[in-house]
């Protein structure tokens, strides 16, 4: 199993919403508990896929997820571009 793992929910919906498996940590940490999760649904043979966005809380999620996970489990991190979601001219800017 290939596990993609975003720390928001948009991306895990883009993505659930195209047929991939997916889970989301909702923010810049990773608890022990999310860690034992991921571990546990992911068999030995699996990889977690770590999509961060490219900003500071992405980092710090990526960060936390590796110390605790790769010790178990193969990872490979993809980091996002910040705020792809809304980079469309129509949307305004704050």
């Amino acid at each position: 199993m290939q596990l993609p793992c975003e720390n928001w929910f948009f991306g895990a919906m883009w993505l659930h919403q195209h047929g991939y498996p997916v889970v989301a940590l909702m923010g810049s940490s990773c608890s022990e508990t999310q860690a034992e999760l991921l571990v546990s649904i992911v068999h030995h043979e699996g990889w977690i896929w770590l999509m961060p966005d490219g900003d500071e809380p992405g980092t710090r999620m990526a960060h936390a997820l590796f110390e605790q996970v790769s010790p178990y489990r193969f990872m490979r991190c993809v980091k996002m571009e910040p705020h792809r979601l809304r980079n469309d001219s129509r949307i305004p800017r704050c």
